[in-house]
C-alpha cells in the first residue's frame, strides 16, 4: 500500500456508510500513485476487475471496434461503469486506449513487414486508408508512410555504420 494514511482515512470511510467493520476484497479500495499529478488515485477492485477484463478484450481484439455498448453487455455491466472504472484504472478513455494500441501494434508491422498500408489498415480493422492514417498520426505524429521510410532508412544507415565498424576493426 503506497499510502497507509489514505487507505485508512477511505477504510474508515466504508466502515462508516456500510455500518460493518469487516469488508470483502471486492469492496476493499485499491490505490496506485500517479507519478505525473502527484495524487492518489483511488478505484474499487470491482473497477479494477472491469477496466482489466475491457483491456484483455481490447488487446485480444485489435482488428475489431468494439463498443462501449458491447463492452458493458458482455460484462452485465452499465457502459458508464466501463467508461468510468477504465479511465480511473488506465487513465484514458476507452476508445483512447484502444486506438493506441492499434496504432503501436500497426507501426510494428509497418517496421517489420512489406505489407502494404492498406492491409495493414485491414488488419486493424480500418476500411478506409485515409481513416487509419489519420488514426495513426494523431497517436503516433507521423503518417504511415512517413513512419515507414524513417524506419527504413535507420535500418539501412544502422547497417551501413555497422560495415563501416566492421572494416575499422579489422584494420586495426
Amino acid at each position: 500500500m503506497k499510502n497507509p494514511e489514505k487507505h485508512s482515512e477511505i477504510t474508515q470511510a466504508v466502515e462508516n456508510t456500510t455500518g460493518e467493520r469487516e469488508l470483502t476484497q471486492r469492496d476493499a479500495f485499491a490505490y496506485e500513485e500517479d507519478q505525473e499529478a502527484g495524487t492518489d488515485v483511488v478505484y474499487t477492485a470491482s473497477q479494477k476487475e472491469v477496466a482489466d477484463t475491457v483491456h484483455d478484450m481490447i488487446v485480444s481484439n485489435l482488428d475489431q471496434h468494439i463498443t462501449i455498448a458491447e463492452f458493458a453487455r458482455s460484462l452485465h455491466v452499465s457502459p458508464t461503469q466501463i467508461k468510468v472504472s477504465f479511465s480511473k484504472v488506465y487513465g484514458l478513455p476507452v476508445y483512447t486506449y484502444a486506438r493506441m494500441q492499434r496504432m503501436t501494434a500497426a507501426s510494428k508491422l509497418l517496421a517489420e513487414t512489406d505489407q502494404s498500408i492498406l492491409e495493414i489498415a485491414g488488419k486493424y480493422g480500418y476500411e478506409n486508408g485515409s481513416k487509419f492514417a489519420g488514426a495513426f498520426r494523431s497517436v503516433m505524429g507521423t503518417s504511415p508512410s512517413e513512419y515507414r521510410r524513417r524506419i527504413i532508412w535507420e535500418k539501412e544507415n544502422n547497417a551501413a555504420s555497422g560495415m563501416h565498424n566492421r572494416e575499422d576493426a579489422e584494420k586495426n
